[in-house]
């Protein structure tokens, strides 16, 4: 019996943590909310954070699969809409971002319609474009 009941433990743990959904999102938790919390830099221990950031950010992810981005700067606000899915990349869950307006502000080394952000767990997530030395970005779920 004990034998049986931890075969069932690790089953629920592995499906729990191997699904992009459930690692991502508490699928009743809707709108998510992401702030930008760190931006690293192409030069070794170069890391602003907070206030420090040249400018704050957050993404907004709505149940019905589209989102919204908002950047602000000292110059002004700028934002962004589109949609997302949940994608898998070599056993790694990425959200992907599809823009329809907003594409001034988004950070990617690809594809110029899409970014991909990294889902570290269900509490962070990184994107950027630090692979062709622009900046590393780390979120947080605010909400």
């Amino acid at each position: 019996m004990k034998k049986l009941l931890f075969l069932l433990l690790i089953t629920a743990i592995s499906c729990n943590t191997s699904d992009p959904i459930a690692k991502a999102f508490d699928q009743k938790a809707f709108p998510q909310k992401w702030q930008l919390v760190q931006i690293t830099g192409s030069f070794v221990n170069s890391i602003t954070k907070g206030e420090d950031m040249s400018y704050q950010e957050f993404y907004l992810f709505e149940k019905n699969g589209t989102f919204h981005k908002e950047r602000v700067t000292k110059e002004g606000k700028d934002t962004a809409t589109g949609t997302y899915k949940l994608i898998k990349i070599q056993d790694s869950d990425y959200f992907e971002l599809t823009y329809l307006e907003g594409k001034t502000i988004f950070e990617t080394c690809g594809n110029k319609d899409t970014e991909v952000l990294y889902i570290i767990s269900n509490k962070q997530i990184s994107g950027g474009s630090a692979a062709c030395d622009g900046p590393g970005l780390l979120y947080e779920r605010a909400i």
